[in-house]
């Protein structure tokens, strides 16, 4: 979601931008709300991920990409204000927004790429624990009906031998 929020607010800043090229006020106005809303929502979803219990170097790398989510946030609600009274200006801050945003392009895709590493090598961790698990519970069901397999064959063994006579008279 933090990565479709990185690509939203790049939105908001091109069409920002259009609108003020072809002299259209009023929508800028749309985009402006839009890259507030995606800059937030990128921002708490970068934040969430620094509050799950991940490995550390994951949480590393999460917590230096917090500031430059923020820094990428601001430049891109900047720019779309900016686009809105300044067409010119908000096409000076441009290049800085591409810089931030090739920048997190390649920290988010670090940050996936080892959340699904540790996700496969967790899920592996749990099959091999449940296959464990399986065949524990087949072995010990095995064990448990042999033992009680025997148990009941010597107990039938002693009631006879205790009753005494010939099996078919005592039966």
């Amino acid at each position: 979601l933090g990565d479709m929020m990185h690509e939203g607010l790049r939105g908001d800043v091109f069409q920002a931008l259009m609108y003020a090229q072809m002299g259209q006020v009023a929508p800028i106005q749309d985009a402006i709300k839009e890259a507030d809303e995606h800059g937030k929502d990128f921002i708490n979803y970068v934040e969430s991920l620094s509050r799950l219990e991940l490995e550390p170097t994951i949480l590393r790398a999460v917590e230096e990409e917090l500031p430059i989510v923020k820094r990428y946030a601001s430049v891109g609600q900047e720019i779309c204000q900016l686009a809105a009274r300044d067409p010119q200006t908000a096409s000076t801050k441009l290049p800085e927004f591409i810089k931030l945003f090739e920048e997190l392009e390649g920290k988010q895709i670090k940050v996936i790429k080892d959340i699904e590493a540790h996700a496969k090598a967790t899920d592996e961790a749990a099959t091999a624990a449940r296959s464990r698990a399986n065949w524990t519970m087949i072995v010990t069901s095995v064990l448990g009906a042999i033992i009680l397999f025997g148990g009941a064959l010597a107990i039938t063994r002693y009631l006879m031998r205790t009753l005494g006579g010939e099996p078919g008279t005592v039966r």
